[in-house]
């Protein structure tokens, strides 16, 4: 019987180990190969525990007054937006869609500019905005 050509989603099981594929996943929401890497938002809360520190320190530092993925979905939505934490499934699914239904069309200001009305900016970050509206 000929195999289907389709190719089989990559599943972790172990979040130990930060590789590039779950590193894209905690910091982008997806990478470009087809990959379901968390069987549920409970398994995205588990890795994200594991790597906050680490990804939440680079990605500040090359992306600053900006967050990864994860931290909009398991720490800044249920703070800040607990009315679309409904939503949080769905977007773990189609990330692009987050972005698009918070920031980009729904009339609210830009991820930076919401971060730091909600007091979640650094002092650096912070300066740097004010640097770049100059």
């Amino acid at each position: 019987m000929p195999r289907s050509k389709r190719q089989r989603l990559r599943r972790h099981t172990d979040f130990t180990e930060l590789d590039g594929w779950l590193d894209c996943h905690l910091t982008y929401g997806y990478v470009y190969v087809p990959t379901e890497i968390f069987k549920s938002l409970d398994d995205m809360k588990s890795a994200w525990r594991i790597h906050r520190g680490r990804i939440m320190e680079s990605f500040i530092k090359e992306t600053p007054a900006r967050r990864p993925f994860a931290w909009w979905m398991i720490e800044g939505v249920p703070r800040y937006m607990p009315t679309m934490e409904h939503r949080i499934n769905y977007w773990i699914r189609k990330p692009t869609a987050f972005y698009d239904e918070c920031f980009e069309r729904a009339g609210m200001p830009s991820e930076s500019e919401t971060l730091r009305q909600l007091g979640e900016l650094s002092a650096g970050e912070i300066r740097i905005l004010s640097e770049r509206e100059e």
